[in-house]
């Protein structure tokens, strides 16, 4: 993957997951959650250097157009922006181990 353009691997690989992470893309021609995702932040106050690519409930991740792709979680009560990881791979990475460990 390449690390300076992280959101080529959306349009590449799509969204999915494993083990409960499901990280948002595009779906289809007709369809991109990445996209309905991120307009339904903005309204609710999400910068707009931000592509939310997980709803986690509490919080989303996003992956920042401004900062050198890292990776910010935001929740709509409080709008924090607070940085989470410096890459998108770490993302990635930590994201699915942590998944694959605490799967049942």
């Amino acid at each position: 993957m390449n690390e300076s353009k992280p959101e080529l691997s959306n349009k590449k690989y799509g969204s999915g997951g494993i083990c409960g992470v499901d990280i948002l893309g595009v779906e289809g021609a007709d369809y991109s959650s990445v996209v309905e995702s991120t307009e339904r932040y903005r309204k609710l106050g999400l910068p707009k250097k931000y592509i939310v690519i997980e709803n986690v409930g509490e919080f989303v991740y996003c992956l920042s157009t401004a900062d050198g792709y890292n990776v910010m979680r935001w929740d709509d009560i409080s709008k924090r922006e607070i940085n989470r990881y410096t890459t998108f791979n770490e993302y990635i990475q930590d994201n699915f181990q942590e998944a694959i460990d605490n799967w049942d």
